[in-house]
Protein backbone atom coordinates (compact mmCIF):
# COMPACT_ATOMS: atom_id res chain seq x y z
CA UNK A 1 0.00 0.00 0.00
CA UNK A 2 2.79 2.45 0.87
CA UNK A 3 4.66 1.74 -2.36
CA UNK A 4 1.54 2.63 -4.38
CA UNK A 5 1.46 6.07 -2.75
CA UNK A 6 5.16 6.70 -3.38
CA UNK A 7 4.91 5.79 -7.06
CA UNK A 8 2.16 8.32 -7.80
CA UNK A 9 3.18 11.65 -9.33
CA UNK A 10 1.27 13.53 -6.63
CA UNK A 11 3.25 11.83 -3.85
CA UNK A 12 5.29 14.96 -3.13
CA UNK A 13 2.15 17.08 -2.86
CA UNK A 14 0.54 14.52 -0.55
CA UNK A 15 3.67 14.35 1.59
CA UNK A 16 3.91 18.15 1.72
CA UNK A 17 0.28 18.47 2.69
CA UNK A 18 0.69 15.91 5.47
CA UNK A 19 3.84 17.59 6.73
CA UNK A 20 2.16 20.98 6.78
CA UNK A 21 -0.87 19.61 8.62
CA UNK A 22 1.40 17.85 11.11
CA UNK A 23 3.26 21.05 11.94
CA UNK A 24 0.26 23.38 12.00
CA UNK A 25 -2.09 21.16 14.02
CA UNK A 26 -0.15 21.42 17.34
CA UNK A 27 -0.03 25.20 16.92
CA UNK A 28 -3.79 25.35 16.56
CA UNK A 29 -4.26 23.17 19.64
CA UNK A 30 -1.85 25.28 21.70
CA UNK A 31 -3.34 28.53 20.40
CA UNK A 32 -6.81 27.39 21.41
CA UNK A 33 -5.82 25.90 24.78
CA UNK A 34 -3.90 28.95 26.04
CA UNK A 35 -6.82 31.44 25.98
CA UNK A 36 -9.21 28.87 27.40
CA UNK A 37 -6.87 28.08 30.30
CA UNK A 38 -6.26 31.78 30.85
CA UNK A 39 -9.99 32.39 31.13
CA UNK A 40 -10.64 29.64 33.67
CA UNK A 41 -10.68 30.45 37.38
CA UNK A 42 -7.60 29.51 39.41
CA UNK A 43 -7.64 26.10 41.06
CA UNK A 44 -8.74 26.14 44.70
Amino acid sequence: MTAAVVLRPQALAVFGSGAQFGTVFPSVVAGTTAPVRHGLPAAA
